[in-house]
């Protein structure tokens, strides 16, 4: 299979006219074996590029190109391989540790679809973020802590159960 993805990767260079670099395979490489989105730096670390600055000129480049694609999880931006090497793909992150989940879920790719259909836009993409507490936090936190203060209209505080 990786020898698949290395030729439809050559392929889409030479389509688009750029150079095959040693840094843009090793990019490409990086992308293909971690199995999940990686922060730029991360991805500059694991890549053997001569120059860290060579990583943060390709990210874009094959962002352009659909060979990456840019994920915004929280305040982070992460990469992964593009929708022309995966399949779309769609994350939960707990807001307590941290924990990335990956899903897959039809009914959202069609219910994106449709509503950008209906805003009479022609869909080229989307990105939806979803959060909430994994297991494992929800376990560790105490009934006082699943209590949290929401203001009313009034600016006066009331109390309310997220669980």
């Amino acid at each position: 299979m990786q020898r698949n993805l290395n030729q439809q990767f050559t392929y889409i260079m030479r389509r688009r006219g750029l150079k095959n670099t040693s840094t843009r395979k090793e990019v490409f490489e990086v992308l293909c074996q971690a199995g999940k989105p990686l922060l730029l730096k991360e991805i500059a670390a694991r890549a053997n590029a001569s120059h860290p600055s060579s990583v943060y000129r390709t990210l874009p480049l094959f962002e352009k190109c659909k060979i990456a694609r840019k994920v915004s999880i929280g305040f982070k931006t992460l990469y992964e391989l593009g929708d022309n090497f995966t399949n779309h793909q769609h994350y939960v992150v707990c807001e307590e540790c941290g924990r990335i989940i990956r899903f897959k879920d039809s009914r959202l790719e069609y219910m994106a679809h449709k509503i950008t259909l209906a805003a009479g836009m022609e869909p080229t993409g989307h990105f939806i973020e979803l959060s909430g507490i994994c297991e494992q936090c929800q376990q560790k936190m105490t009934f006082r802590d699943k209590i949290t203060p929401c203001s009313s209209e009034r600016g006066s505080t009331r109390v309310s159960y997220n669980g």
